[in-house]
């Protein structure tokens, strides 16, 4: 839950700060540099789950963070999972059947 608050300046700076450290870590393949180029220019905080489900950079680092519950790998993507947070939130709410019936 600590990880989905933060305001505009503090997910600018989680943002600005996850992308050096990507850098820092792709340097030596320049397919996935061009993955984070892409990224920065045109993350776009709405499409969020558009990014995860994506085959990317993001991708694995993210799920084996959730795997191992690595809160210190999470806080990297702190600004991505508060707007995947909302994004989802927003889906949710746009249901209008509110059971959800599942068949066996």
């Amino acid at each position: 839950e600590a990880l989905l608050h933060m305001n505009k300046r503090e997910a600018s700076e989680s943002r600005h700060r996850f992308i050096t450290l990507c850098r820092e870590h792709y340097r030596e393949d320049s397919q996935t540099l061009k993955e984070v180029d892409e990224f920065e220019k045109s993350y776009n905080r709405r499409q969020a789950l558009h990014w995860y489900s994506r085959a990317i950079f993001l991708y694995r680092p993210l799920n084996k963070a959730f795997r191992q519950n690595n809160l210190e790998a999470l806080f990297l993507y702190q600004f991505f999972l508060r707007d995947l947070d909302r994004h989802l939130r927003k889906l949710q709410g746009s249901f209008t059947d509110p059971v959800v019936r599942l068949f066996r």
